[in-house]
């Protein structure tokens, strides 16, 4: 197929205006992400520890589709203040691969330690300690993913251009 310039000129717009698309998105997914870090560093800590891992089944929203994905939530006991509390925490990182979310579950299995940060506001909402933000964070995550397809989607439709170019 050869690539007029007109059409040849429209798929290297595309293909930048998706790698534009990509840096505003990792900007954005950026600034989510620190924001979400000023929002919980100054969250005290507490040593708690694992009570159960939980693998649940999900449905989720791919593109336009809707598949089964797993993820993991675990219930930690902690104390503060001479009082016992149970809270859940969720990693955000769903797979459709249920073994996959099994092998992270097993990171933290009933009885470990761990270290969590809690809301001073409200003593049950936490987030384990040395998790990366955006495994707390599925909006981050998605947000990374539409990120990296586009740069992909981008290099591709540039790629293609130039060599269609290049063969005339």
């Amino acid at each position: 197929m050869v690539l007029t310039p007109k059409l040849r000129e429209s798929v290297e717009f595309l293909g930048y205006s998706l790698l534009l698309l990509a840096l505003v998105l990792c900007a954005v997914a950026g600034l989510n992400t620190y924001r979400n870090w000023e929002l919980v560093h100054d969250w005290p800590t507490a040593d708690g520890q694992i009570v159960s891992a939980d693998v649940y089944q999900t449905t989720a929203k791919r593109l336009l589709w809707r598949t089964t994905v797993y993820g993991v939530r675990w219930l930690v006991r902690y104390s503060l203040d001479n009082r016992i509390y149970i809270s859940s925490a969720v990693l955000a990182y769903q797979s459709g691969n249920r073994a996959d979310i099994e092998m992270r579950a097993t990171r933290l299995a009933p009885g470990a330690p761990v270290q969590v940060r809690y809301d001073p506001n409200d003593h049950g909402r936490i987030i384990l300690t040395g998790r990366p933000v955006t495994e707390s964070n599925p909006a981050l995550v998605r947000l990374l993913e539409i990120a990296g397809t586009a740069i992909l989607a981008g290099i591709v439709l540039l790629t293609y251009a130039r060599r269609r170019a290049e063969s005339t």
